[in-house]
């Protein structure tokens, strides 16, 4: 008899000294997509697949925010691990509100459509961010008006003459409709209703940048602030003032800049109480957090 306790405490011994903590699944905005993918690399000490460029950029603010920042991601989330995958405000809502996953990002406030939502999901502000124009850095504009930027969104203006500038005709590129940037992109100009030009659309602001300086030197772009890669501002892609104010001053978010948007995490209310969930929504509170949040651009959350 002694001997049969023995192996199964010796069983339960090696199974709980295998056990490992589940990953959090996240989903959702791809603007707030590259902070939980930083907090991974550093959580899984970089084992994970991510593009060359974005890993350069998760380096650099390492680098900037020093070892101690990178300490205390790790004794917060101590074996916790992410599993992240992107696909839009919308869809990060809607995975968070049938429990699909432990965490939503949505990069946009609740549509009037969603508000029954509220009755079993909980939405916590991280912070802020803004809706940008771009262009390639070699384009020779630096301003222009919100009736402008309107008029070329919907055909009305065409060519870069029409806006100040050269280069022949505009091409428009930006985030699809499943993003929240492209809500509140309609939203800020006015466009809602409104039948668009043809837009080129890309997943994401790192495709976005890099297609601007290499395939369409013509583009006039819109997205997230805080998803451009970093370093791509002022060396490959340039950001264009709306009626004389730039979104950035002196490499710092600009407060007289009015074309921001909230950056959420939806939870349902029954994930509320998970050990990660509970980890999630306490580092973004910390100072640990909210530097990470800054260094990607965006406002953080007092």
């Amino acid at each position: 008899m002694m001997k049969i306790l023995k192996a199964v405490c010796l069983i339960f011994a090696c199974l709980s000294f295998g056990v490992k903590s589940e990953a959090i699944s996240v989903a959702g905005s791809t603007t707030i997509k590259p902070i939980f993918d930083h907090l991974n690399y550093v959580l899984k000490q970089g084992k994970v697949g991510l593009p060359e460029q974005e890993v350069a950029s998760i380096e650099a603010i390492n680098k900037t925010l020093g070892p101690d920042h990178l300490a205390n991601i790790k004794q917060h989330f101590g074996d916790h691990t992410f599993n992240v995958r992107p696909g839009g405000s919308s869809k990060g809502i809607k995975a968070a509100s049938s429990n699909q996953v432990d965490v939503g990002m949505a990069s946009r406030a609740l549509k009037d459509k969603e508000s029954p939502l509220k009755a079993s999901i909980e939405v916590v502000s991280i912070g802020s961010d803004a809706l940008v124009f771009m262009v390639s850095n070699s384009n020779s504009i630096s301003d222009v008006s919100v009736d402008s930027l309107s008029k070329a969104f919907t055909g009305k203006i065409t060519t870069w003459e029409a806006l100040g500038s050269t280069g022949g005709d505009v091409k428009l590129v930006g985030k699809g409709a499943h993003h929240g940037t492209h809500d509140v992109f309609l939203e800020k100009l006015n466009l809602k209703g409104e039948k668009l030009a043809p837009i080129t659309y890309f997943e994401d602001e790192l495709t976005i940048t890099t297609s601007l300086d290499k395939r369409f030197k013509n583009g006039l772009a819109f997205g997230s602030l805080g998803a451009i890669p970093n370093g791509a501002i002022g060396q490959t892609i340039k950001l264009v003032s709306i009626d004389g104010v730039n979104p950035m001053v002196s490499g710092q978010f600009n407060p007289q800049y009015d074309y921001v948007r909230p950056l959420n995490l939806v939870i349902n209310k029954a994930s509320s109480g998970k050990a990660g969930v509970k980890a999630v929504v306490a580092f973004f509170k910390t100072e640990s957090g909210k530097a990470l949040v800054q260094a990607y651009g965006f406002v953080p959350t007092p």
